[in-house]
């Protein structure tokens, strides 16, 4: 007999080795009944002790499903809160500059064009602080290589110098970033070098 032989046979189920038992002795029938009633009954056991196995693994896959659905609804409510929290920030810090504009605007009618302007820049810089302060900056445009990623071109432009070709010469509207991400690309106008027009018609 090989160990292989051995391997399998060690593998061999209690009612196998009772039926072997069984064909390799001669044994009384109230014996061999005996012994195939205890296994058996041993066979039950085994299965109901694999079934309350089986009973406690569902309950606990069950469970671990409703603590998976509970912690992803506490995430999402969490993350909403930050989101309403960071609303509220921002809000807050723009209310100011609200009250600057209502500030300029209930200036008497006698104030001085020049002072209303120069109010108005102050204001104006006083909003791009708070944009900068929650991480929003303007995207550079004009004299700067026209880049579809940030830019958006409404308009070509002749340019007699080459070294403007393909460069924004004209920005229409401001674009901006927050961190690395463009929530508003720049409107612009992008410089277009044709060659010698007067060479071109000579030729």
């Amino acid at each position: 007999m090989t160990p292989g032989d051995k391997d399998f046979q060690a593998q061999d189920s209690p009612m196998e080795e009772a039926v072997e038992k069984v064909e390799t002795a001669e044994l009384p029938q109230e014996k061999i009944l005996e012994i195939v009633t205890r296994e058996k009954e041993e066979m039950e056991k085994v299965i109901e002790e694999l079934k309350s196995e089986n009973e406690a693994l569902r309950t606990a896959a069950a469970s671990a499903r409703a603590d998976f659905h509970n912690f992803k609804n506490r995430v999402d409510r969490e993350k909403e809160r930050y989101i309403r929290l960071a609303g509220e920030r921002i809000v807050l810090l723009l209310l100011p500059v609200l009250d600057n504009l209502d500030r300029a605007l209930s200036q008497s009618e006698k104030t001085e064009e020049q002072d209303i302007r120069t109010g108005v820049a102050m204001v104006r810089r006083q909003f791009l602080s708070v944009l900068e302060s929650v991480g929003v900056s303007e995207i550079p445009t004009e004299g700067e290589v026209f880049s579809p990623a940030c830019h958006e071109a409404v308009g070509i432009e002749d340019v007699e110098d080459p070294e403007k070709d393909g460069i924004v010469i004209l920005e229409l509207q401001k674009g901006y970033r927050m961190a690395d991400k463009v929530i508003r690309a720049s409107r612009v106008k992008v410089g277009k070098y044709r060659g010698n027009k007067e060479a071109n018609q000579d030729a």
